[in-house]
């Protein structure tokens, strides 16, 4: 949080056209996120939990919106009102913990803390890996372009986003429920693998068919008219839910499982340098197709990498 804080107050010395008041409104979204203790109903598989005390939290935001923003000016406290929506989904479900489970709110040992650290770094790493070509890409087509490029490029990747987010509450609910059945046996853990990569991969595959073959309409309607240029890119975007569902069922549902994350990490760790490799050359031909473009070969082969790893070390899920 302070590293993002100073980060803001830079952008905003070098940027005179940045709204510093606005983008310190939106930070506390990220102490929710924190403190939201996701990690707690996904142990128990309980994910009902989340959607509750998010609902909960989203409908005070919703009607606070309604009450206190009367004029435009009042955008600020708009955004505020919305990023505050997770620290009171945080502070409601800590509570509720606290007066059911107190006994979860204990001080763990530094011992503790070292062996879990050590236990989770190559899942720490994979993830910052993640999140390091994930989100440079548009940044680094900003400076390679202009504005409007980025824009063309975002609006498509938005309409995108959506579709795969329909996929995340799915894999965090399944993730403990594989974990467990592994614990009983490593055979049981495959046949449901088998099963969600059949009915998880085939949704996300119909998802994915319907966005490639409707990509104009959903456009002009979403977007408008003035997005033409960004219907190309939402084509080639288009099967990132379907391999991005695959990679996920590789990767986090059956490497982390069996307890491969070493390997997890390694995959994601080289992709990354794939992507810087090739989203130069590719921004500087086709601007914001060559980085969709970049983005579907990347995330293509981090699945088509954990496929054959697993298939060579005889976890076969097709």
């Amino acid at each position: 949080m302070p590293i993002l804080l100073i980060g803001t107050l830079l952008m905003a010395i070098f940027h005179n056209y940045l709204d510093i008041m606005l983008m310190l409104c939106v930070l506390p979204s990220l102490s929710g996120n924190v403190i939201f203790p996701i990690w707690y109903f996904q142990g128990i598989q309980e994910m009902r939990f989340i959607t509750v005390f998010n609902l909960i939290a989203r409908t005070i935001s919703v009607v606070a919106i309604f009450v206190f923003v009367t004029v435009q000016s009042d955008y600020r406290l708009a955004a505020f009102l919305q990023s505050v929506t997770p620290v009171v989904a945080g502070v409601i479900s800590l509570m509720v913990l606290y007066r059911k489970t107190p006994e979860i709110f204990l001080m763990p040992s530094w011992h503790d803390i070292k062996v879990k650290f050590k236990e989770g770094w190559d899942i720490f790493i994979s993830t910052v890996f993640i999140s390091l070509y994930t989100n440079s890409n548009v940044f680094i087509l900003g400076i390679m372009t202009n504005d409007t490029v980025v824009g063309y490029y975002s609006a498509a990747n938005k309409l995108i986003m959506a579709v795969n987010g329909l996929m995340g509450p799915i894999s965090s609910a399944i993730f403990p429920h594989i974990a467990a059945l592994y614990k009983e046996s490593r055979e049981k853990a495959i046949a449901f693998l088998h099963k969600t990569v059949r009915y998880i991969g085939g949704l996300s595959l119909l998802a994915s068919l319907g966005t490639f073959i409707l990509a104009e309409p959903i456009m002009h309607i979403i977007m408008g008219d003035s997005y033409e240029e960004s219907i190309l890119i939402l084509r080639i975007l288009s099967f990132f839910p379907f391999v991005v569902a695959l990679s996920n069922i590789f990767g986090v549902q059956t490497m982390v499982t069996f307890g491969m994350q070493n390997i997890f990490s390694r995959i994601l760790m080289i992709s990354a340098l794939f992507n810087f490799i090739l989203i130069f050359p590719l921004i500087h031909f086709w601007e914001g197709v060559g980085l969709s473009l970049t983005v579907m070969i990347v995330e293509s082969f981090v699945t088509i990498t954990m496929y054959l790893i697993l298939r060579k070390n005889g976890i076969r899920l097709f």
